[in-house]
């Protein structure tokens, strides 16, 4: 074999080297890079359905917690359950805040701020309607505040009614009956609309999870 065909041979072998190596790293980089992507998308997945479902549990304790002021209240004056089932209930309705507050950057990062502001409004506004879900201004803190209100409300006309009583003429006695029979059916709706709310706000979330791709177990009908 000649010089010239020995380093032609060398040349040929040495770019051949280069190139597949050249080719070998482009590919194990693309390939990196895919799977570092899948993997970003999947963790945001899963942090969004974990979130959903945090979400979902707090609301639903929001709402128990509610319930259960309300069963203690229940025909009792201010002086019975201020100290105790109220009491009880605020402890429970400030550490409850914290944590809506908490989740709102959390839903924020996942589902959007309209969502989001939807637990709680953290702009200071005081115009929301705790009826109407679907309007940018309700959210579920003062949803839960209009309810305690309601509650307090009925245990301080109770309050009073006990005391005054004997001194109320009986005009007096049926616009106060009157108007308990009012707010009974104003706190009954407000439970009632919560309790909606929540479903309808856990779907509105599911929706966006359907969007991110989370695999939903499909149950096999039975043959």
């Amino acid at each position: 074999m000649s010089d010239v065909s020995l380093r032609s041979s060398i040349i040929v072998a040495v770019v051949s080297s280069v190139l597949s190596s050249v080719l070998t790293l482009g590919g194990g980089l693309m390939l990196q890079s895919y799977i570092s992507e899948k993997s970003e998308a999947e963790r945001f997945a899963e942090g969004a359905q974990l979130t959903f479902q945090e979400t979902v549990v707090l609301l639903n304790e929001g709402y128990l917690a509610l319930k259960q002021l309300q069963w203690a209240t229940d025909g009792k004056g201010w002086e019975e359950v201020k100290d105790g089932p109220w009491l009880d209930y605020m402890e429970f309705n400030r550490q409850w805040n914290q944590k809506l507050i908490a989740h709102y950057f959390k839903i924020e990062r996942y589902f959007g701020t309209g969502a989001a502001k939807k637990l709680v409004d953290l702009s200071g506004a005081s115009d929301s309607n705790v009826l109407a879900a679907d309007t940018e201004s309700y959210n579920f803190k003062d949803h839960a505040d209009a309810i305690e209100y309601s509650i307090r409300r009925a245990a301080i006309s109770r309050m009073v009614f006990d005391k005054e009583g004997a001194k109320i003429l009986q005009v007096e006695l049926i616009d106060h009956l009157e108007d308990d029979r009012q707010n009974r059916e104003k706190m009954s709706g407000l439970m009632g609309a919560y309790q909606k709310n929540v479903v309808d706000y856990s779907r509105g979330l599911d929706r966006t999870l359907d969007q991110l791709g989370v695999k939903r177990v499909v149950a096999k009908a039975h043959q």
